[in-house]
């Protein structure tokens, strides 16, 4: 087999780097990148995956205009961080099958397996519940709550669209202005916008707090709106949040964004 990366590693071809909102709309505009067209199915989301939020994001004054800019920025990245989960879920399968017809991984395979969202090597069940991906429609309606739709400090300086908390001295993280007094926790930021998304999925793929999550999953429910149901746990504002993301996933029509497929190659 060959091994998918453990990582979200890109290349230079599908990164996007602009300075400007502006010119970031006239880009996804160039590449035909239109959501009406990619929720009714007629088009594939372009393989364009913006390294971070333009300055000014947060200025733009008309709050649909960036509200449609910053869904067209986030779903690419949740689409190519998906597919790197399908690859590995693909691998992961074929080697547990493997193993039930009882020939043993080669060495290289059980290097990979053990570093695969680190479980102990006989929980065949927990691995397939953790290897799956994420909704698109509650990854975008869960990172335009944690950074209000791009305009965060900590989206803007850390590429961080998921707010998650380091306790780690060594990361980079920012400390948040509200912050009570003697909590150790930062903002955990990131070089790249993707390694965010990586992050975020693999922390609701692994974190014991989603474990009701990942079992809903395994039993068919495939919808943001249903998922989020059982992330009451991600904030301390619990089943207000749960219907806070509901919300902002049916008033901005992101479930029609869940069947989206992105293209194989950058546009020219």
């Amino acid at each position: 087999h060959e091994m998918p990366p453990l990582s979200p590693q890109t290349n230079s071809a599908e990164r996007v780097i602009v300075k400007k909102p502006e010119q970031l709309i006239r880009l996804f505009d160039k590449a035909g990148y239109k959501l009406a067209s990619v929720r009714t199915g007629e088009a594939m989301v372009p393989l364009m995956l913006v390294r971070d939020l333009p300055d000014g994001f947060e200025d733009l004054s008309d709050s649909d205009a960036r509200k449609k800019l910053f869904i067209r920025t986030v779903l690419p990245l949740v689409l190519r961080v998906n597919l790197r989960i399908a690859a590995q879920r693909k691998v992961l399968l074929a080697l547990l099958d493997k193993r039930r017809a009882g020939s043993k991984p080669t060495r290289r395979e059980q290097r990979w397996l053990d570093r695969l969202y680190r479980t102990t090597p006989d929980s065949d069940a927990t691995l397939r519940r953790r290897v799956a991906s994420i909704p698109p429609s509650l990854a975008i309606a869960q990172s335009a709550a944690e950074t209000g739709w791009g305009s965060s400090r900590f989206a803007q300086n850390g590429n961080a669209l998921f707010g998650q908390w380091t306790f780690n001295d060594k990361d980079d993280g920012m400390k948040p202005a509200k912050a009570a007094s003697g909590t150790r926790h930062e903002v955990k930021a990131y070089d790249r916008l993707v390694e965010s998304v990586w992050d975020y999925a693999r922390n609701l793929n692994t974190n014991a707090a989603y474990r009701a999550l990942r079992n809903a999953r395994a039993r068919g429910e495939r919808s943001g709106v249903a998922l989020a149901g059982h992330l009451n746990r991600y904030s301390e504002r619990g089943m207000e949040y749960v219907e806070l993301l509901r919300d902002i996933i049916r008033h901005n029509d992101l479930a029609a964004l869940d069947d989206a497929k992105i293209a194989n190659r950058p546009p020219r």
